[in-house]
This record gives structure tokens, C-alpha cells and sequence, in this order.
């Protein structure tokens, strides 16, 4: 026990004991001169505002610290003071969504993240996961620093400069958390290391580690590992299987694909015909074996589909949509045509809208073939949007895959959605509104002005024709607000029937969104002012 600890458990009225020689030696004259109580809280809190900001005990700090040097030879410049001022505004919890576009702004005009507030930052980094590639993108040089001195910023702390012995020590002696982050940081330099280092410890580790650091071999994932991933389907915790299944279900060429295909082999035969139009002969797989169990077919339910309908949608779960659209020679939209005609349309929708989500998200295709992916998405986009009894029965979760695809494809692509659905807006076009929002999440760079103007336009016409209320659409509204463009938007803040009756109820929803535009605008502004 720590005298800090002992003083406070016992009470400084009752004993007396001497904690600042625990204090670091360049706080202790900072402590006002008191005696007693007051003393002792203020200790308290001085060391716990020191240790955030990156203190630690003499024993443990390591041989290089950071320098004046290195602070001077940055890459990154410091950020405007305008700029500076915002971002501990975001860091106050206001607007968090924000963070991520302060960040954003900073790389663009190559800033730094200031001084005073990288520990405060770092925190934030720690508990959303989604910040931290940008974070550590501005960190600079004191920032990396900083990282390497607290356990739980060892993520930002993950930068080229770190040696493989730091890694092989974490992956030797870290905690889990830290034996995950070493293995993909070392799949990342050394895939081929990386395995080896995860077959000798395989046997030792636990089923629930297991289960946690199979999926690190995503990162630079191949053929390579495919051995590995096969006898991983043999293991005995389900939760690894399941893993090794996923993994091997974007590999392409590997062995789990062509067993996939063979069996789909009999079960699906296009019919080319000269005087009507093709038609999809689709059979269901007969019965169920070990080898089918072993390779994840029947592993997770189809709760809208029958027992046999959903082994083949696993089967097509398992394999790229561009394999059928090649096959058939067909385009995307036309591959979905022959499904609807089909009675089994449930299972070949839903099975390659699975295996889409599972390609575009593993990135482990080429650029051709993701824009192929794309076309894909977009295909089913509309079928979604143009068809009613789609939307009842095939979950949306394939619109996150906006997300995967570069901000200009997604851009483009949702401008092709909007213009498809006409000028004018009402109830037929809140299916799009909902594809729209779920795609700003997924792909939160901004949009341009032509896609943003056209979307405001459009949807501000149209709300005294909504049937559902306000409070339906306030989710869309949020979503919309971090990515339209905010120079675009000054134009549309007028305009708004406001003389129409359920203008009361939407007026709270659509000035809390141009209230967060235009922070966001002066955001924009703020990197622009000279230093």
C-alpha cells in the first residue's frame, strides 16, 4: 500500500505520515503550503491531473523522453488558435459526431492535435474505436510520445517507429487486448511472422482467446493461411469456427469456395432461351452432411426462410456475386431480375446480398473487381427501393457497405439513387430517405454541394406531403447534418413552409440540423485563419 493510500484510509488527523516523497519532485512545490487535510486532497488531485497528462513514476519511464528537438522538427504544424478553441468545445461533449471532422480538417491542412489537449483526446480515442486511425494521423511527435506512456494508449502508440522487439515483448507478456494489437501490427509488417507466431502459441491458448485472435489474420490475409484456417473448422470451440468460416469465405481460390461451388453446381442452371426471356432453374440441397456442418452450412438461421432455403443461401453467402454475374454473363440488375422470377427469390437475394456485405467490407479485392462490387450494391439498392415486397422481407444491412466504397464511387452512386427517384418527394420516397441516412453513417466524408443541394431541395419541397411525423425522420436529420455541405446549405435555410400545420413539429428537428451545419461551417473556417 502506497502512503498516499494509507493517509487516506487512516485520515491525516490520526496519523501522520509523510506521502510527498511519492510525489513527483516538480510537484511538490506547486502544492499551496497547508497542512492536514487540505493537503492531502490537493496531493491527490495534482498527482491524478499529472498522471493523466502522461506521468509516470521515475522507475518507469523509459531511457528516451521526448526533446525540444523533436517537437521542432514535426512534420505537422500547429493548428490555428480558432481551431484549437473548437475542438475543446467537441471534446466538452458537444457535437461529438464532430470530433471525427475536426480531425479530418486537421490532416487536410496538416495540423497537429494541440498539446493541452492530446491526453483529453487520446481518452476519446479510447473509447471510440472509429477515431483512432484519424487520431493517430495528427498525433505528432509529442502526441506519440505521449501514447507510449499510458497502457491504454498503446494504440496510438502503434506507428512505424516501432521496433519488433516492443511487439514481440506485447505479444509475449501483454494482455489480451495488447496480444491482439501486437499480432495485427505484426500481420501488417510480417503476415508470414505473424502466423507462425499464432501456430506456436495455438495449442497453449485458451478457447476464448482463440476465438478473439483468429480473426487478426484478416489483416493481410492469403493463401498462405489457409492451413491454418482449415484446421481451425475442426476446432472445438464454435466460436472459432465460426470465425475460420468467415475469414475463409473471402479468400478467394481457396478450398471452402470450391467446395461451394461444387455444390451449387447442380443446384442452379440458367435457361438461355432465343424467343423469351432467360429464366434461373433453382433446386434445394437435398440433405445436410458433415462436411456442409464443417463449413459453416446451417451455422446460422435464416429465420425467413425454410431450413433448406437457408443452407443455400449460406452456400451463396459464401461466394463473391460477381461468380454469378460472370457466369451467367449477366449484369447485376439483371441476375436480380432472374431471382425475383424464381419462388426461391429469398434465398439467392438475401444469399448474395450476405456475401456482398462480407466482400466489400474484407477489402481483399482488386480495384476492378471492387467497382464490380459496387455495381452490385447499387443493383440491389434498387430493387430494394422499387420494390415493396423486397423491403418487407430482406434486411437493409447491406446499405453499411457504402461505407467500403472510396467517397467519390459513394457520392456518385447516391446521386444516381436520388435522380432515379424523381424530382418531387413524398411517402414513396422515405425508403430512400432511410438508404440515404444509413449511408451517411456508413461514409461520413461530406458530400458535395450538387448531391446536398439536390437532397435538401428535394426533401424540403416535399414535407408538408409526409404522411409520418416529424419525429420519424429526426434520425435522417442528424445523419444528414454531418455530411451535407455546409457552404451549400446557406441557400436552403429559407424557404421551409413554415405556414404549413405540422410545421410546429418539424421546426425543433430541422434548426437543430442547421444548427450543427453550420458549426460545422465554422469548423471549415477556423483551419483557414492564419496562425
Amino acid at each position: 500500500m502506497s502512503k498516499l493510500d494509507a493517509a487516506l484510509q487512516m485520515g491525516s488527523s490520526r496519523a501522520k505520515i509523510a506521502f510527498e516523497a511519492e510525489l513527483p519532485e516538480d510537484l511538490r512545490p506547486l502544492l499551496v503550503d497547508d497542512a492536514g487535510e487540505g493537503r492531502l486532497w490537493r496531493a491527490i488531485g495534482a498527482l491524478a491531473l499529472w498522471t493523466r497528462a502522461g506521468y509516470l513514476p521515475p522507475a518507469a519511464v523509459p531511457a528516451t523522453a521526448i526533446s525540444s528537438t523533436d517537437t521542432q522538427d514535426d512534420a505537422l504544424q500547429a493548428c490555428p488558435p480558432r481551431a484549437e478553441a473548437m475542438l475543446a468545445h467537441l471534446l466538452r461533449d458537444s457535437h461529438p459526431p464532430l470530433r471525427g471532422e475536426w480531425l479530418r480538417l486537421a490532416a487536410l491542412h496538416h495540423c497537429r492535435i494541440p498539446a493541452r489537449l492530446l491526453p483529453r483526446m487520446l481518452e476519446a480515442g479510447s473509447s471510440q474505436q472509429a477515431l483512432r486511425p484519424a487520431i493517430v494521423t495528427v498525433l505528432g511527435a509529442r502526441g506519440h510520445w505521449l501514447a507510449r506512456q499510458h497502457a491504454q494508449w498503446t494504440w496510438a502508440s502503434s506507428t512505424p517507429g516501432n521496433d519488433d522487439g516492443d511487439i514481440a515483448a506485447q505479444w509475449e507478456a501483454g494482455t489480451l487486448a495488447q496480444r491482439v494489437l501486437a499480432l495485427r501490427q505484426l500481420r501488417a509488417r510480417d503476415p508470414a511472422a505473424a502466423l507462425q507466431c499464432l501456430q506456436a502459441s495455438w495449442s497453449q491458448e485458451s478457447p476464448e482467446d482463440r476465438a478473439l485472435l483468429l480473426p487478426c489474420l484478416s489483416v493481410s490475409l492469403s493463401l498462405a493461411d489457409e492451413a491454418f484456417l482449415e484446421a481451425a473448422l475442426d476446432d472445438r470451440r464454435k466460436e472459432v469456427r465460426l470465425q475460420a468460416q468467415q475469414l475463409l469465405r473471402t479468400l478467394p481460390g481457396c478450398a471452402l469456395q470450391q467446395r461451394m461451388l461444387e455444390r451449387l453446381a447442380p443446384l442452379l442452371h440458367l435457361q438461355r432461351r432465343k424467343l423469351f426471356p432467360d429464366s434461373l432453374d433453382v433446386a434445394l440441397p437435398a440433405a445436410s452432411d458433415k462436411s456442409m456442418l464443417r463449413d459453416g452450412i446451417g451455422a446460422q438461421g435464416w429465420p425467413q426462410l425454410g431450413e433448406k432455403a437457408g443452407w443455400l443461401a449460406d452456400m451463396l453467402a459464401s461466394l463473391s456475386p460477381l461468380h454469378w454475374s460472370e457466369l451467367f454473363d449477366k449484369s447485376p440488375a439483371q441476375c436480380l431480375k432472374l431471382a425475383l422470377s424464381n419462388e426461391f427469390h429469398g434465398a439467392l437475394v438475401l444469399g448474395w446480398s450476405s456475401a456482398l456485405l462480407r466482400q466489400m467490407h474484407a477489402g481483399t479485392t482488386t480495384p476492378a473487381a471492387a467497382a464490380a462490387l459496387g455495381d452490385w450494391l447499387q443493383a440491389l439498392t434498387l430493387l430494394w427501393l422499387a420494390t415493396d415486397g423486397v423491403r418487407v422481407h430482406y434486411a437493409r444491412d447491406f446499405f453499411s457497405a457504402y461505407g467500403a466504397l472510396p467517397a467519390a464511387d459513394v457520392h456518385s452512386r447516391l446521386a444516381q439513387l436520388v435522380d432515379a427517384c424523381g424530382p418531387t418527394w413524398g411517402d414513396p420516397q422515405l425508403p430512400l430517405l432511410g438508404v440515404l441516412a444509413d449511408a451517411a453513417r456508413a461514409s461520413p466524408a461530406p458530400w458535395p454541394a450538387t448531391l446536398s443541394l439536390a437532397v435538401m431541395q428535394r426533401l424540403r419541397a416535399g414535407l408538408s406531403t409526409f404522411s409520418v411525423p416529424a419525429w420519424h425522420f429526426k434520425p435522417t436529420l442528424e445523419a444528414f447534418a454531418q455530411v451535407l455541405d455546409p457552404a451549400a446549405m446557406a441557400a436552403c435555410e429559407a424557404g421551409w413552409p413554415t405556414g404549413a400545420p405540422a410545421w410546429a413539429s418539424w421546426q425543433a428537428p430541422v434548426d437543430d440540423m442547421f444548427s450543427v451545419i453550420r458549426f460545422r461551417h465554422a469548423l471549415s473556417l477556423s483551419f483557414q485563419e492564419q496562425l
